[in-house]
């Protein structure tokens, strides 16, 4: 019997080097059969298993895979897991891995206008983030977290709205959720998104507003690519605005430079224009700023319960109607 625990310890050895995670589960050794599994490759067993152990063994090797999809580049499929079994933030590690994800999601281009109409990424992104934020409050976690993902979920959202409008030709629709958008910086990649809101403006006819987006991104997209961290970017025309002065840049860009010299012509040509007004429309802005501001304060429970806001109906509001637009979004998202 003093031999039994050196035989046990020599058989998990030898089961691990065989990579033989069945024969572990079989002999009560769950935890190393996963493991096994897990160094293979082979995840939909691991979590099957993990599955049968109990609530904390899925959780915690769903977050391992999640992890591993991450570093693959697989950033949907990773949101999607932890949509599906939910978020662990009982570590700082965990929730900063959250939050990276929704950053790079956020990011990410569609490539074809049925995908920006679907925007499945932005689904799996919104219901990953509503997890974390239920998981957040279970844990006590401080408002300040708490807050961070909320605000999360309501820009993952207005990126799917404004995705989904511009693919259904709401040209009016996109070009406002466009620019609120721009309020969240913090979340987004600032040449994207002033790019996505002066495209959105000029599709609309709101070329003054097109005119300022655009040369703003171009500033921006000049800073990154001369390797100015900081940007050092005049913010005078937007002073007095709720467009942030301040945002990190992205390490690279995101538009090849064939479509950069497109949108400087296209800024060119505009500040030749004499009808063209080149200042920023502070009160155009305000009033969208105002609109946002009414939208989520409607919306913003919605955005948090996935249930209730999928079995919304979708009034089908005329173009420019943002609210209506954010709503169609989150019965689809």
């Amino acid at each position: 019997p003093h031999l039994a625990p050196r035989v046990e310890e020599a058989y998990v050895a030898f089961c691990r080097a065989a990579e033989d995670g069945d024969a572990l589960v079989r002999r009560g050794n769950a935890s190393e059969g996963i493991d096994v599994y897990a160094q293979r490759g082979d995840w939909g067993r691991a979590l099957e298993v993990a599955k049968a152990q109990g609530p904390a063994m899925l959780l915690k090797y769903a977050t391992l895979h999640g992890a591993v999809l991450m570093q693959e580049g697989r950033f949907q499929q990773a949101a999607g897991l932890f949509a599906q079994h939910g978020a662990d933030v009982s570590k700082p590690q965990h929730v900063a891995l959250y939050r990276k994800l929704a950053g790079a999601l956020l990011a990410q281009q569609t490539a074809s206008a049925a995908q920006a109409d679907a925007r499945a990424d932005l689904k799996e992104l919104r219901g990953m983030l509503v997890r974390v934020v239920g998981a957040l409050r279970s844990a006590g976690e401080s408002p300040s977290v708490v807050a961070d993902f909320e605000r999360l979920v309501w820009t993952s959202t207005l990126a799917a709205a404004r995705a989904m409008a511009a693919s259904r030709g709401l040209k009016a629709s996109a070009a406002k959720l466009g620019v609120e958008t721009l309020r969240h910086l913090a979340d987004l990649p600032a040449d994207k998104a002033f790019y996505d809101a002066g495209m959105a403006c000029k599709g609309a006819g709101r070329l003054s507003m097109a005119f300022a987006l655009l040369n703003r991104y171009l500033d921006i997209a000049e800073a990154i690519e001369e390797g100015d961290a900081h940007g050092g970017l005049d913010n005078s025309d937007f002073e007095g605005t709720e467009i942030p002065a301040e945002f990190a840049l992205p390490a690279q860009g995101f538009l090849p430079e064939a479509e950069r010299e497109k949108v400087r012509d296209f800024v060119l040509e505009l500040s030749m224009n004499d009808a063209v007004d080149q200042a920023l429309p502070h009160d155009e802005l305000a009033a969208i700023f105002r609109e946002g501001d009414a939208a989520r304060g409607s919306l913003m429970q919605d955005a948090l319960d996935l249930e209730r806001s999928r079995r919304q109906p979708v009034m089908g509001g005329a173009d420019g109607d943002m609210e209506d637009a954010i709503r169609t979004a989150m019965a689809n998202i």
